[in-house]
């Protein structure tokens, strides 16, 4: 999944443009649309992990039986 760096905007920042009110807050509905193409491109990695972690705690589990 290829990410738009258009849509990127993400700045480094400063406590001076803080302290100048030099900043704007970003719309909900531009967080949501974030949160959501995070979501949809974490979901196969989440799921894989969950897998992954799962082999090895029934793996750990006889490893310990087998002692």
């Amino acid at each position: 999944m290829a990410v738009d760096k258009n849509k990127s905007r993400r700045e480094k920042i400063s406590f001076g443009y803080i302290n100048k009110k030099q900043y704007e807050f970003i719309p909900a509905e531009d967080v949501a649309a974030s949160n959501q193409r995070i979501r949809e491109f974490m979901s196969p990695l989440v799921k894989e992990h969950a897998v992954k972690e799962a082999i090895s705690r029934k793996s750990a589990s006889k490893i310990v039986l087998n002692s």
